[in-house]
């Protein structure tokens, strides 16, 4: 059975990391992926003290993403350069208990960029050089490397069906995939793509939008049918934690808490079973 998880945002001023903690717990989370500003970040030990203390054992990490990091690079020498970073990146994973790395497989293309089909060609080949030296990282350290399908304003990877024929090309227990549904949203369907790529996923995020603005909305604030994309996720039989990619502030999260919607989730992704932790979270978060 799926289980939920949420990101655990440290270094954000409007992010408190113990009070918002909390409040996911109340929604049923039972886990948290690491994510941090790499301008603030906590230290290893605070880390783990809060996501202790919270109950939300740190699963899996978000490595670091944006224009400085882009695993597609056509320049060999920049490829490499990444791919150290995402060495260390695999190296706090451990540290942190989560044995797990998010990717995306490339940089933001920038303002103004229309991303050409004969542009994301020349990026294939890069991106699968790194893929495959994810691969072997993953093997040296014992962490697993989840590729992210992302927007399409990447220079590539925007497409899950084709992010996974890669995947399954390099073969590899240490490179899976993190589908991610509000980026799926965006680019055509979601639930008929998840059945077709589940074999690869080892992880979700779930978030939600207006299929035009990635705007990280709670599941049931924008467009994704959620009734559907719950039942592609038990029929595909995916036990991997369907992690809440969203930002809410603690006001908005508390009213969510106790107006249903942990019994909407529990409903969607069949979370039977934990209905009394669920309940007993709420009383002592709300």
């Amino acid at each position: 059975m799926p289980q939920l998880a949420t990101t655990a945002a440290f270094g954000f001023s409007d992010f408190n990391p113990p009070v918002i903690l909390a409040l996911y717990r109340a929604l049923g989370c039972v886990s948290c992926q690491f994510y941090r500003n790499e301008e603030n970040p906590p230290t290893v030990r605070e880390a783990i003290e809060i996501t202790t203390e919270a109950h939300l054992p740190i699963d899996s990490i978000h490595g670091v993403f944006g224009p400085k990091y882009d695993p597609s690079s056509p320049d060999e020498t920049e490829r490499a350069r990444v791919m150290d970073v995402y060495r260390r990146e695999g190296e706090l994973s451990l540290e942190l208990g989560g044995p797990m790395v998010v990717v995306h497989p490339a940089a933001p293309a920038g303002a103004n960029v229309t991303v050409t089909d004969a542009d994301r060609a020349e990026r294939e080949k890069p991106l699968m050089k790194s893929m495959e030296r994810l691969a072997r990282t993953g093997e040296e350290l014992g962490v697993v490397y989840l590729m992210e399908n992302i927007t399409a304003d990447y220079w590539i990877g925007e497409d899950p069906i084709r992010l996974a024929r890669w995947i399954r090309q390099i073969d590899s227990p240490y490179l899976r995939m993190c589908f991610d549904t509000g980026h799926a949203l965006m680019t055509g369907t979601v639930e008929d793509r998840l059945t077709e790529v589940a074999d690869v996923v080892d992880y979700l995020h779930i978030h939600d939008n207006d299929a035009v603005t990635d705007s990280h909305l709670m599941p049931g604030d924008g467009e994704t049918n959620w009734p559907a994309l719950g039942r592609a996720i038990l029929d595909s039989d995916l036990h991997v934690p369907l992690m809440l990619e969203v930002f809410y502030l603690a006001d908005r999260l508390r009213e969510l808490a106790s107006g249903g919607l942990p019994e909407r989730f529990a409903e969607w992704f069949d979370l039977a079973g934990s209905n009394r932790l669920r309940a007993n979270a709420v009383r002592s978060a709300v």
